[in-house]
């Protein structure tokens, strides 16, 4: 197997770390961490001037969680976690200073509302760079799927925002939002990264009985009709508009750890410079 490590100019190493409150530590894991063409990409665009022009924007201020991970391998994916937790699954409390929603910018598409926790500022000795995030004891307990237990499996790091609003985006769509307004009337939808999902249920204010919903496949909304309205067709909008994204610069898979309110998490992000 190819070591992606082997073929970047920076690296580094994780350690993923278990506090009790007692002030016991346990490690739970310990690699070397992946640097993804995020990092590049930000990089570029705060040395060529083309990207935002806040400093702020190019800290790696955010990371996320997720549950799609394999120690086997060192990547799911190169611009985003496998399947990064939402926001009810980090809290169900607001504490904007511990997690936020944002865009994001995932194979030239668009999520909104995806949940970023926050990371604290790393401290830099010329060699390195070194981050201390800190998995609260409220966040990211007893996860479930379908009553089974679900397991952290997969972190990311990410860029605030290096492009600034810089760049528009014509060639995205968002995975949820309102479709066009045709035959006098639009939809609500929602489609998976390939394009596929529902323009959902929409009935005729005159007659709240005539209703009609369109299946979409591969970013197409299909025909549809009801006694009112004709057979016709939506479209997802193209954004024009500028937006603002982190984006990824490094991640792990790492061995499954079952999070609970028994402890917190200190994740040790190195970055070495060459």
């Amino acid at each position: 197997m190819i070591n992606i490590n082997d073929k970047v100019p920076y690296q580094g190493e994780i350690e993923i770390v278990k506090i009790y409150d007692d002030g016991r530590e346990e490690v739970h894991y310990k690699d070397s961490n992946v640097i993804v063409s995020g990092l590049g990409v930000g990089l570029s665009r705060l040395f060529s001037g083309e990207g935002s022009d806040k400093v702020e924007d190019y800290l790696l201020s955010h990371y996320q969680l997720g549950v799609s991970g394999s120690s086997d391998l060192q990547v799911t994916t190169t611009y985003a976690l496998g399947s990064s937790l939402p926001l009810y699954d980090y809290t169900d409390l607001d504490i904007p200073s511990l997690v936020v929603t944002e865009n994001q910018i995932k194979n030239d598409y668009i999520f909104s509302n995806q949940a970023f926790g926050r990371t604290n500022l790393p401290v830099f000795d010329g060699n390195s760079i070194r981050f201390n995030i800190i998995i609260d004891k409220l966040l990211a307990n007893n996860l479930k799927s379908n009553r089974k237990d679900l397991y952290l499996n997969e972190v990311g790091l990410y860029m605030a925002d290096p492009l600034g609003g810089t760049v528009r985006t014509t060639n995205m769509q968002y995975y949820d939002g309102v479709t066009t307004k045709d035959a006098k009337h639009d939809h609500e939808y929602k489609v998976d990264e390939g394009g596929n999902g529902t323009a959902y249920l929409r009935c005729a204010p005159e007659n709240k009985h005539v209703c009609h919903q369109h299946k979409i496949k591969s970013w197409v909304v299909e025909e549809a009709e009801s006694e009112i309205a004709p057979k016709h067709i939506h479209h997802i909008p193209i954004i024009t508009d500028r937006i603002k994204s982190p984006i990824l610069v490094a991640y792990r898979s790492f061995s499954n750890l079952y999070k609970s309110d028994d402890f917190a998490i200190s994740i040790r992000w190195t970055i070495y410079i060459r």
